[in-house]
């Protein structure tokens, strides 16, 4: 059986492609940048045996997102095309954050789970910066994010009014 090879995974599912399948990872990501008004910047020269990855600049953002005192969620965050990858907090009531998430801003916003039905989360505490590496491609493909304090099953409402800085990139 063997090592399969690497070239053999979707670098933005990370699922086996099949047999015959081939895979353009520019391509990938302009079918991103295609499903998002934002668009995403792909940068560099296409795929090839000499140019593995395109690599770019990435652009940099920070917005903040408040959850009102005795609230549970934050107001809408628009990340279409972006990639969050962090977020700091300061005074916090103990609780895990979670995400919900939805296509459009007026939609209906529902938990976001990954592939394997565990809900995405983050383990944090006051007055910290978190990474969200591990859960960068889950939340990848959300357009509209909303942060929740505590989980699907057990909101926390937190004790007075909380704002977290998110930072963004492309």
């Amino acid at each position: 059986m063997g090592v399969p090879n690497i070239e053999n995974f979707s670098p933005i599912t990370g699922r086996q492609l099949g047999e015959n399948g081939v895979i353009n990872t520019a391509d990938e990501l302009k079918k991103i940048a295609d499903n998002s008004e934002a668009g995403i910047n792909t940068g560099g020269e296409p795929v090839s045996a000499t140019n593995r990855l395109p690599v770019s600049t990435a652009e940099l953002g920070n917005v903040t997102a408040t959850i009102a005192a005795a609230g549970k969620q934050s107001n809408i965050i628009d990340k279409r095309g972006k990639i969050m990858t962090v977020v700091e907090l300061d005074d916090w009531t103990a609780a895990d954050i979670t995400f919900l998430g939805c296509s459009t801003a007026e939609g209906t916003f529902r938990p976001v789970y990954d592939d394997y039905g565990n809900e995405a989360t983050a383990i944090v505490s006051a007055n910290t910066s978190v990474t969200l590496a591990r859960l960068a491609l889950v939340l990848a493909p959300v357009n509209y994010i909303k942060i929740r304090s505590g989980h699907a099953s057990a909101e926390v409402a937190q004790a007075a009014e909380r704002t977290l800085t998110l930072s963004l990139s492309r």
